[in-house]
């Protein structure tokens, strides 16, 4: 009931296209198709591509005229792309050289512009408010479903691929393409996924600094839980929560270490109240020592004073550095074990103090991003405070 010659009833959505700098082939055309329903059929050449992009319009409602002359506008990025035919199910065009794109965007040959969108305008705007429409299909191949469909360029290197539609094809599990163009393809990692071009995207567990570096690395333990695989949004590595920075080694703002996790902070931390029992516990600890080493009356009976004093000075320090080295052991043994319990995770991330690790102090849930040096000053703070008892204990009680 309109005079259009065509109608949409949706609105327009922009797919990622790849750019096409150069072609390498063996043979003068190379034909695939993806996708389980054929919504995309590639047709690879040294001179053109052609992409018939199936974007079901008839389904939605559109409708051409009697010779079918009216044809959607078809944009790869800036430039408008040449249409080849059309017809009330698909619309064929030929996507412009890299240079053209690029100029259009006013960058130089060797400035990468990335990769563009596809857009699938009404012609001519005769409909008023339903101006815009049409969409690409995804294929079912297509990695991460509304992220665009891509293709990696022909190789020319025999040592990489046997021949160019290895590497221009998508693998059987339809997920993962090569990395790289041209004769710099190179097979994607085994622990990242490659949706095409210089990209490079890790799985769980994996990090890279940016997709097109190429490679990525495995994060510390618990790798899974600290990085969550590619944020396609923004481009970056995604971290678990609770942990940021590099590698998301970090426990981000509001979080503390055990045992080599980030945990939540409690509402009311209590780390000051944690250091002054700390110190009380060294002092218990020294205390012990002397009293544990103290031999009867009839022993030392006949030893004299300067001696009596060495040698409970030596018994002492005998006693406190054993009690350390086990102490330091039990933690140790824990961390090359694995995980445990959370109530064990506590108790040894006590014992850990022995071996200078902190974290049973919550230090951390002292930090905030406007006063940044509140962990170091805790730290010091706590090492002064020991070396004070320490020679207070020696002036008082093993030399006196």
């Amino acid at each position: 009931e309109t005079s259009s010659p065509f109608r949409l009833d949706f609105s327009i959505r922009e797919k990622a296209w790849p750019i096409i700098e150069s072609l390498q082939v063996e043979r003068s055309t190379t034909k695939f198709t993806t996708g389980v329903d054929g919504f995309f059929v590639v047709t690879i050449s040294t001179s053109r591509i052609v992409v018939t992009a199936f974007a079901n319009l008839k389904s939605q409602g559109v409708l051409g005229d009697e010779n079918g002359m009216a044809c959607p506008e078809v944009s790869v990025g800036e430039i408008n792309a040449e249409i080849l035919s059309c017809g009330p199910n698909n619309v064929t065009f030929v996507a412009p050289h890299h240079t053209d794109v690029c100029f259009g965007l006013n960058l130089s040959l060797n400035e990468d512009c990335g990769y563009q969108p596809v857009r699938i305008r009404n012609p001519d705007g005769l409909l008023g408010e339903k101006t815009d429409g049409g969409s690409i299909k995804c294929p079912g191949s297509c990695p991460l479903g509304g992220q665009g469909f891509y293709y990696t360029e022909a190789c020319s290197n025999p040592d990489s691929f046997a021949s160019p539609e290895e590497c221009a094809n998508i693998e059987i599990d339809q997920s993962n393409c090569a990395f790289g163009a041209g004769n710099e393809c190179v097979r994607c990692d085994s622990n990242a996924v490659c949706p095409g071009g210089f990209r490079m995207w890790p799985i769980e567990g994996y990090w890279t600094f940016d997709e097109s570096l190429g490679s990525v690395k495995r994060c510390p333990i618990p790798s899974t839980v600290r990085c969550r695989g590619w944020d396609v949004t923004n481009s970056e590595t995604r971290c678990g929560n609770g942990y940021t920075n590099t590698m998301c080694a970090f426990c981000a703002n509001g979080f503390y270490t055990q045992l080599g996790e980030c945990v939540r902070c409690p509402e009311n931390s209590e780390s000051g109240y944690t250091i002054i029992v700390l110190i009380c516990l060294a002092t218990l600890l020294f205390s012990i020592a002397y009293a544990s080493v103290a031999t009867s009356q009839v022993v030392l009976e006949g030893i004299s004073r300067t001696l009596r004093k060495e040698f409970l000075k030596w018994l002492a320090k005998d006693f406190v550095i054993w009690t350390i080295l086990l102490l330091q052991l039990l933690p140790l043994t824990i961390s090359v074990g694995g995980e445990t319990s959370p109530a064990f995770a506590t108790l040894f991330s006590w014992l850990r103090i022995f071996i200078l690790q902190f974290e049973a102090m919550q230090l951390e849930c002292l930090s905030n991003r406007d006063n940044s040096f509140s962990f170091e000053f805790t730290f010091f703070t706590l090492v002064l405070s020991a070396l004070v008892l320490i020679h207070f204990l020696r002036k008082y009680y093993f030399i006196v």
